[in-house]
């Protein structure tokens, strides 16, 4: 990458070589001085039309105020980017660290002639694209490759533009297809399908999504199959449940089946729950009752549990 502090270090002293405030290096090139003052604070590089102007000014190259020859870059200097991309195999490298100074149109225009032969080589271009050319791009992309060939596109995409791809592979596919949108889409939106997924595929359709959701939501889908299986039914949701809602789970489940029902609840119930029922199961059928929380149980508690047994 461009070492910004470098090339506004050499600016700043080419300009005191020179016997020139920042002022009036500014009016030379027809800018603000306030720009001159971020390339020398290492804040912002010169716009890449600046360069041979600011080069020349001073008497030297571009290579050398960038501190490397450029190709990549002197080719768009000239207006010639785009025949030089498509002449020479230019690397993922490349692109990202010259990618900073070139201008949008710049951009737009490597993509029109790059992106169907080698997307990925030339993915560091994306965060400079316009919104419109990145949904353009990912359309054409979808249709063409499917999910594969959207992939370097996402983190680039705005969530509601990914979601009208992900329900559109949804209906297509089903749950799996739409897990690589998930990282990049609102959580409302997981909740949706996944809602929509469980009445289709029950909890097999529903794991997918679970990560990505509110987790007032998986508590909603996690009581309907609970109402409808029982606690095995609701085993994939665990990890994802509040406190409160497996708490309460786990109380109704230990009324039904015991202590051995809510083995699954136990590594994720906090320590204060575990106690509160190990107290009370303590309380009704001693101490071989509550052997199995023991493991789960802060040592205060359990310190506690043997001072009773001992009374």
């Amino acid at each position: 990458m461009f070492q910004m502090n470098e090339v506004g270090r050499k600016i700043a002293n080419l300009r005191k070589k020179n016997n020139m405030t920042q002022l009036e290096l500014a009016d030379r090139l027809g800018i603000r001085y306030q720009a001159v003052s971020n390339w020398e604070r290492g804040n912002s590089m010169p716009d890449i039309a600046k360069l041979p102007e600011i080069a020349e000014l001073f008497g030297t190259s571009v290579d050398e105020l960038l501190g490397k020859k450029w190709e990549l870059l002197e080719s768009s200097v000239k207006g010639e980017l785009c025949e030089y991309v498509k002449s020479h195999d230019v690397s993922e490298e490349e692109f990202h660290e010259v990618a900073p100074l070139l201008k949008p149109k710049q951009i737009k225009e490597v993509f029109e002639d790059s992106a169907e032969k080698n997307l990925q080589k030339i993915a560091p271009l994306l965060p400079y694209l316009p919104r419109e050319e990145i949904v353009k791009l990912s359309k054409a992309e979808f249709e063409k490759e499917g999910v594969e060939g959207i992939k370097p596109l996402l983190p680039f995409m705005d969530a509601e533009d990914i979601e009208v791809l992900a329900r559109e592979e949804f209906e297509k596919s089903g749950a799996e297809g739409v897990s690589v949108f998930l990282p990049f889409v609102d959580a409302d939106f997981a909740g949706r399908l996944a809602r929509e997924s469980y009445e289709k595929e029950g909890v097999d359709g529903a794991k997918v999504f679970l990560p990505f959701m509110y987790t007032e939501d998986i508590g909603e889908l996690a009581e309907k199959e609970f109402e409808k299986s029982g606690v095995n039914g609701v085993n994939a949701f665990l990890p994802f449940l509040n406190a409160d809602d497996m708490e309460r789970m786990a109380k109704e489940v230990l009324q039904t089946e015991g202590i051995e029902g809510i083995r699954a609840f136990l590594p994720l119930l906090d320590e204060k729950s575990v106690a509160e029922i190990a107290f009370e199961e303590f309380e009704k059928g001693g101490i071989d009752s509550v052997k199995t929380l023991l493991p789960y149980m802060m040592g205060e508690d359990v310190a506690k549990l043997a001072r009773m047994l001992l009374k």
